[in-house]
């Protein structure tokens, strides 16, 4: 019997939950009776390569000159081309797109494949987030949700990550059909859980163990605010007398990094610290007493995910998938606002108070529901079905 051939496309595997997605996603089906080839772009001159991550979990994957995240309509048009000759060679049973470029580049590539070769062929997208606010323009995101609106009809599933993802894109946005939707949350390797190690980051910081530690975890994009971050942090130092560090981990080859230490600066934040060269798990997450997001925008952050099966305290804004992740506050402190003066008050009163059971829940809840395991059989069953 031939194998279901699935091709996966993705813009760019650059450091994030999207390309450790895709890597997991695609490892738990080569095992399972499926061929797989993962399409990818170019990471940008200001952004990590994460392709080793994929080549560690043994995934068959293809560098696509030209599908970066940057929007270039001649490149795509070449792009769209190139994604079609791969379906020709490769013959997919199902092309699954993730992100947003590689969701347009492929789908339209994949239209094509469909009529003039495989009028069998499934077209699934996952949104990981999306571009609906927070990162262009009115017009210009009026016009990629129009285009995404019209994508959907032609997409056999439409994959979000949370509840609350699938009710903003479904019925905020009006992408897509109610039953072409389909929720499979992001899973992850809680290994690492097993073999963390305290004191690596303080001893690289240079602090002590009664000194606690607020860290913001993730890549130095505009979307993350760390502005914001920073705000925070600065309105929770007029709340208190009693020291505490900040750090952000996280890396960024644009002036980016710089603008945020002089904001840090100009806000008088002690005790700051950007570390860039830290990607190890089980080093980042064991000696932080709260890991904080401020994002305009999210899916389902892995780095939420990553602290909450190391066992520590998270907090985040009601956007995206949070509220879900944290369960609406009872598997880690969920901002009543997203304004720096309420998310300082509201961290202040929980470093004073902290509920261990709170994480002790998380940690169990993450390892027993989110895992790479569960993750792939949803996959699969998704597959299955179309």
């Amino acid at each position: 019997m031939k194998k279901p051939r699935v091709l996966r496309i993705i813009a760019r595997l650059n450091v994030g939950g999207p390309a450790r997605h895709v890597a997991w996603v695609s490892s738990q089906l080569i095992p399972n009776g499926f061929e797989h080839l993962l399409l990818h772009g170019e990471v940008g001159d200001d952004e990590e390569d994460m392709s080793w991550f994929s080549d560690a979990l043994k995934v068959p994957r293809k560098l696509l000159s030209g599908l970066g995240r940057e929007i270039r309509p001649l490149t795509d048009l070449k792009v769209i081309l190139k994604i079609y000759l791969e379906m020709c060679s490769f013959q997919p049973d199902i092309v699954h797109t993730h992100t947003a470029k590689a969701g347009f580049c492929g789908r339209v590539a994949a239209i094509f494949y469909k009529f003039l070769k495989n009028p069998g062929l499934k077209i699934v997208h996952t949104y990981h987030g999306h571009v609906f606010h927070g990162y262009f323009s009115p017009l210009k995101t009026r016009f990629f949700l129009e285009l995404e609106k019209l994508l959907a009809r032609f997409s056999n599933a439409i994959v979000t990550i949370s509840k609350l993802q699938q009710e903003e894109i479904l019925n905020t946005y009006g992408v897509g059909r109610k039953e072409r939707h389909h929720i499979i949350p992001l899973g992850l390797d809680t290994s690492f859980s097993q073999s963390l190690k305290p004191g690596f980051l303080r001893q690289k910081l240079g602090l002590s163990e009664d000194i606690p530690l607020i860290g913001c975890v993730g890549r130095l994009a505009p979307i993350k605010d760390h502005e914001l971050f920073i705000e925070t942090m600065a309105e929770l130092q007029k709340l208190t007398d009693l020291p505490f560090a900040t750090v952000i981990l996280g890396s960024d080859r644009s002036e980016r990094i710089r603008e945020i230490r002089e904001l840090a600066r100009q806000k008088g934040l002690k005790h700051f610290f950007i570390v860039e060269d830290l990607t190890s798990s089980e080093e980042m997450y064991p000696d932080l007493n709260l890991m904080c997001l401020t994002s305009k925008n999210e899916g389902t952050p892995l780095t939420m995910l990553e602290s909450m099966a190391a066992g520590t305290l998270v907090a985040g804004p009601r956007v995206g998938g949070i509220p879900d992740l944290l369960n609406e506050g009872k598997r880690g402190l969920l901002f009543s606002e997203r304004k720096a003066g309420v998310m300082a008050r509201e961290i202040h009163a929980t470093l004073q108070n902290p509920s261990h059971q709170v994480q002790q829940d998380a940690r169990k809840w993450v390892e027993k529901e989110r895992s790479t395991e569960a993750l792939g059989q949803n996959m699969r069953r998704l597959y299955a079905n179309l």
